[in-house]
């Protein structure tokens, strides 16, 4: 696995299914005590197949090691414990748990829409409805189920518009947001874990 430096970690960590059950597991628990995969599988409802590809093995660290979610102490043994990792990314997940970073990826609108107010969305620009449906590539649909969510976390500001103005109502990404803060903060520890990580 490889990220980009234009990739967002926070995304690719935080997208899928697997990856979310995993950390709310691993995130709870001791770092010293190991666990078989199949425990895992089974306690939090995941395929062989999905978890084999987030963890990786030696020759090929999936997503929950290279982020520091996980770590395999011996990774060639028969039947390798998955440990809790022992990195600044769980102890920021652990101590942030209130804010369940992994709802604003549940879905493809959200992905969508929470990448593109991470790293898109000007503070000082106002947005619209079809604003923001055209600069995430979202749907209508899909952007109306969600913003008040964002509203309500208060990731964005609602405004009522001018009388003469073609929109209701418009939006602004909320820069001093304890939520999109906490984001960035993540994303940051995910790169640089990743870097040592990946190298190592």
């Amino acid at each position: 696995m490889s990220v980009s430096r234009s990739a967002l970690p926070v995304v690719e960590l935080l997208r899928t299914t697997t990856n979310r059950k995993v950390i709310d597991f691993m995130v709870d628990q001791d770092p010293d005590d190991g666990f078989r995969r199949t425990e895992i599988m089974d306690t939090v409802n995941l395929s062989r197949e999905s978890l084999s590809r987030a963890i990786g093995t030696h020759e090929g660290w999936g997503p929950l090691y290279l982020f520091g979610i996980v770590d395999v102490p011996n990774p060639e043994a028969s039947m390798p414990r998955v440990h809790r990792c022992e990195s600044e990314v769980m102890a920021f997940l652990e101590a942030n748990e209130s804010y369940d970073f992994g709802q604003w990826f549940e879905l493809s609108t959200r992905q969508k829409l929470t990448e593109f107010f991470l790293q898109r969305a000007d503070p000082d620009t106002e947005y619209t409805r079809y604003k923001i449906v055209n600069e995430s590539d979202s749907s209508y649909p899909g952007v109306d189920n969600n913003l008040d969510d964002y509203v309500d976390a208060n990731i964005l500001t609602r405004h009522e518009a001018d009388e003469d103005a073609r929109a209701d109502e418009y939006f602004r990404l909320n820069d001093d947001s304890d939520v999109l803060n906490a984001l960035y903060v993540l994303n940051d520890l995910l790169y640089e874990t990743y870097e040592q990580r990946a190298d190592s």
